[in-house]
């Protein structure tokens, strides 16, 4: 903090020393006129930071370990229901056995095809 006091006559306006009192040096007259200067420096520091966050979801089709599981649950359907179709009616009973088979696969595949659902966050500092 800087400053100072100043003072002059108030009548010639010559200046005088802060102590000074009566009747002035230079023009005789009385009346001082002060004046009281302050000089203040302030520092600020201001920081701000944000962060924007988007959420949003991906479907994506299901792993490869699931559909390989899929493949091998239809193959097996497949297999067992031609094996049945045969021992009980020959030919005709494996041709209708797998034909049905196929449809149970094709019905699966389409009515319970698993979408995966995945979360990304981007976050982003601004």
């Amino acid at each position: 903090m800087a400053g100072g006091v100043r003072c002059w006559c108030q009548q010639c306006g010559r200046e005088l020393e802060l102590s000074h009192t009566g009747k002035c040096p230079y023009c005789g007259e009385t009346g001082k006129r002060c004046e009281v200067t302050v000089s203040v420096i302030l520092g600020l520091k201001v920081s701000a930071s944000a962060a924007r966050t988007r959420v949003y979801f991906e479907w994506g089709n299901r792993t490869i370990k699931a559909t390989i599981g899929a493949i091998f649950i239809g193959t097996a359907i497949a297999s067992i229901s031609t094996l049945v179709g045969f021992l009980v009616s020959n030919g005709l009973g494996a041709l209708i056995g797998f034909v049905v088979s196929l449809v149970i696969i094709i019905i699966s595949e389409v009515f319970f095809k698993r979408k995966v659902k995945t979360i990304i966050r981007e976050i982003k500092e601004i």
